[in-house]
Formats: structure tokens, sequence, C-alpha cells
């Protein structure tokens, strides 16, 4: 099955100015201290891929977090725009 999250590191009222510039709105606001608890429980043994646009910069957040999500696959709509079909 494949899952899609997004969410936003941020209070009610940031995630409302943000909102309308995202294709998908956010599925919710939260504090960064409960970002990691929350990646943890949706990815713990699971296969995952990554996907995001200029994921050099999500994935040293991430590594600064301490969190360590062992994807599958990274994709990085960056590099991939640069090879249209």
């Amino acid at each position: 099955m494949i899952e899609s999250h997004h969410f936003v590191v941020g209070g009610p009222k940031f995630s409302r100015r943000k909102s309308n510039k995202f294709f998908r709105p956010f599925e919710e606001a939260m504090s960064l201290a409960d970002l990691r608890a929350r990646l943890e429980a949706i990815t713990s043994h699971r296969n995952i891929i990554l996907v995001g646009h200029g994921m050099l910069r999500e994935l040293k957040l991430l590594e600064q977090l301490d969190i360590d999500l062992h994807p599958r696959y990274i994709i990085d709509t960056v590099k991939a725009a640069q090879y249209p079909l």
C-alpha cells in the first residue's frame, strides 16, 4: 500500500498561511519535538521512498534531528526535472 504524508513544523497560524502554496494541504501542524516521534511511528517496519524537491536540504535537517528513516530510495524532483520524459 502506498501512503503519502505532508506535515508542517509550526503553529496553526503558520500552517494556514502556507497551506495554500502547496498542491496537497498539510495533514497537521506540529512542533519540531513531535516531528521525530510522528515520522518514526509512520515509517517503522516499512520500506519507504522519500520524495522531495531539493532533498539535500531535507536530508541534512533529518540528520540534524537524529532521524534516520532508512529509505529504500530517495527521489529528488529537482534532479528528475532535468531529465524530462
